[in-house]
């Protein structure tokens, strides 16, 4: 629901201070326009306006304004080739959830407890470190230490977040452009974390570990903010400070050709993208006034093609399954999607369907827009899940 102004007690406040609207837009500096929008309820006032709105009417700020921004859901993206979000990306997020908090009462109950979150998150380098060691923490890991999938898994349920694995596409020309998507909903006091499974292996780790950089702060700074934060918090969970220091010791001073072929060596192992080692080590030369390592230009595109040759996670996720679970390439049965989402990650979202669903009669439509899916693979879901 919008906050909008509480037009009758603004009205009223106005009558008794003797303001007419023209008083008000000389005041606040705005037109008459403006104002008389406001007062009709068709537009809402820019945050430095409202607040100065109520101190000339001498409302504070729970009188002036009906349903205030905390019952609105919080939201951080994970875009594809850093695709700019729009007014249509936030409408969509808000839309789903609206939709996960009507079946937020058919999920398990919520966790007495969860881990530290960040009360001010810093963009400082040691800071972040910090940041690192906690949460690598929580899944029992040293600094030096591998991340596998199951510990970011594991981590996202730690935190109580719900995971709602999706499949939409591995490139921005796919409907929907974002790789993972987290909502903070204040209404039903659930977290929630769409994640692509058409994502490439080797990405699937970062955008996880970014998500989980939101996680930890809990929605508390700014969009810019959170997302330089998210992005530097998951280059160092996955290449901490300990292994980039050592690591900048062998790539620095190689040429282009030289530095990607170390640094798919070092990636391996560690099955992340070597573009994550250079971001990471990058960042500890920026920390220390080291020279940065060399650019890589078109050489990028080695990374690139090593990246997309180690297929996708849903592809993996189906070749680690039962053989009778593989299906087709170009078709995954909604019995096997739910099965690897349920059985990967843990989690809770369809059996609460299933009882939500059996319980409302809500039609496909409801799948449809929920995981934004065509509406034949909602209409097979849908019928899954209902019978």
């Amino acid at each position: 629901m919008n906050k909008r102004l509480n037009i009758e007690l603004v009205k009223k406040a106005m009558d008794s201070l003797g303001f007419n609207n023209s008083q008000v837009s000389e005041r606040l500096m705005v037109s008459r326009t403006i104002v008389g929008e406001w007062l009709a309820g068709k537009k809402f006032p820019r945050p430095d306006k409202l607040v100065r709105l109520g101190m000339l009417l001498r409302l504070p700020h729970s009188d002036l304004v009906v349903d205030d921004v905390p019952l609105e859901a919080a939201f951080n993206f994970r875009k594809k080739a850093h695709r700019a979000l729009t007014d249509a990306h936030f409408a969509g997020a808000l839309k789903k959830a609206m939709l996960l908090d009507s079946i937020s009462d058919y999920l398990p109950d919520a966790a007495l407890e969860v881990p530290p979150v960040l009360k001010r998150p810093l963009m400082d380098y040691a800071y972040i470190q910090k940041a690192v060691a906690m949460v690598r923490g929580l899944a029992d890991k040293s600094l030096t230490d591998v991340i596998n999938y199951s510990d970011l898994v594991n981590i996202i349920h730690a935190y109580d977040v719900v995971p709602v694995p999706v499949f939409w596409g591995v490139t921005s020309s796919k409907d929907n452009d974002a790789h993972a998507l987290y909502i903070e909903s204040p209404r039903s006091k659930r977290e929630w974390m769409y994640i692509n499974m058409d994502s490439y292996l080797l990405d699937f780790k970062f955008w996880v570990a970014h998500e989980i950089g939101h996680i930890i702060t809990k929605c508390t700074c700014d969009v810019d903010l959170s997302e330089e934060f998210a992005e530097l918090f998951a280059q160092s969970f996955l290449f901490p400070e300990e292994i980039a220091a050592k690591a900048y010791k062998d790539l620095v001073g190689l040429d282009a050709n030289q530095l990607v072929a170390e640094m798919i060596a070092l990636a391996d192992p560690l099955f992340i993208s070597p573009y994550t080692i250079y971001k990471s080590v990058n960042s500890y030369a920026t920390e220390n006034g080291y020279d940065q390592l060399e650019k890589l230009n078109s050489s990028y595109i080695v990374i690139k093609k090593y990246v997309e040759k180690k297929s996708t996670l849903i592809e993996k996720l189906r070749s680690d399954s039962a053989h009778s679970l593989a299906g087709e390439d170009d078709y995954l049965p909604p019995e096997v999607y739910v099965y690897l989402a349920e059985t990967y990650f843990k989690t809770p979202i369809f059996d609460s369907l299933r009882k939500f669903l059996g319980e409302t009669s809500r039609g496909d439509g409801f799948l449809q827009s929920l995981f934004d899916i065509q509406t034949v693979e909602a209409k097979e879901l849908h019928y899954y899940l209902t019978h």
